[in-house]
């Protein structure tokens, strides 16, 4: 108020009635409240004040279904890998899993160029990137990040991406690369992609994924 006196508010949620003084030394206070369909929010004052309000929402991860156009598709497996080199189908990760990731992609015609191909991993996961010293307990195992027909690769923290600029002939090819368990949680991993990068209407989804890791 121009007086300087205090302003007292009552903000009324689901948890009660929260009483908020506002003072020249403290002119504003901000809350975070969750979203749900039973919510209430409601605020009275002894004088003027201004509020805002910021709402920020986000649909619920559902499974998806794997899309194949024009007989290009895209599908993906996880194998854990042991120390001696073999794998076994990966079900439930555990903290420090070493996990290979298999992208299978089905080209329909001969001669395909500049398709792209982009795996999110689910949080839990980390892509390992063979090139530095500090990941190369999997050097013995073979990935397409060094492999001649990639034509460049980028592997980040929380995706996989493989750029191929030309492909003769059509058939299934299958796109490698290395990832760890770093920490417990549930994770959805969303679905890889593989698209010609001057046709966007062309592309392919694989099936999405939820891990338990322990």
């Amino acid at each position: 108020a121009s007086s300087g006196a205090p302003i007292a508010l009552a903000l009324e949620t689901n948890s009660g009635t929260e009483a908020i003084t506002l003072t020249e030394a403290q002119p504003t206070a901000s809350r975070s409240l969750n979203l749900t369909s039973d919510l209430i929010l409601a605020l009275s004052t002894d004088a003027p004040a201004f509020v805002r309000v910021n709402v920020a929402a986000k649909p619920k991860i559902m499974p998806t279904q794997p899309v194949a156009k024009n007989g290009l598709s895209i599908d993906r497996i996880y194998e854990r890998l042991q120390a001696d080199g073999s794998a076994s189908i990966l079900n439930e990760p555990k903290v420090g899993d070493l996990i290979r990731v298999s992208l299978r992609v089905t080209l329909p015609s001969d001669d395909t160029r500049y398709l792209v191909i982009e795996d999110p991993l689910p949080a839990v996961f980390e892509t390992v990137n063979s090139d530095f010293k500090s990941q190369s307990s999997a050097a013995g195992t073979r990935t397409s990040d060094s492999d001649w027909n990639t034509s460049h690769s980028e592997l980040r923290s929380d995706r996989a991406c493989f750029f191929l600029d030309q492909v003769w002939h059509s058939g299934t090819y299958t796109v490698t690369y290395l990832a760890r368990c770093t920490v417990a949680g549930r994770a959805t991993s969303p679905p890889a992609k593989v698209e010609s990068m001057y046709d966007p209407e062309s592309y392919a989804l694989s099936a999405s994924r939820v891990f338990t890791s322990k």
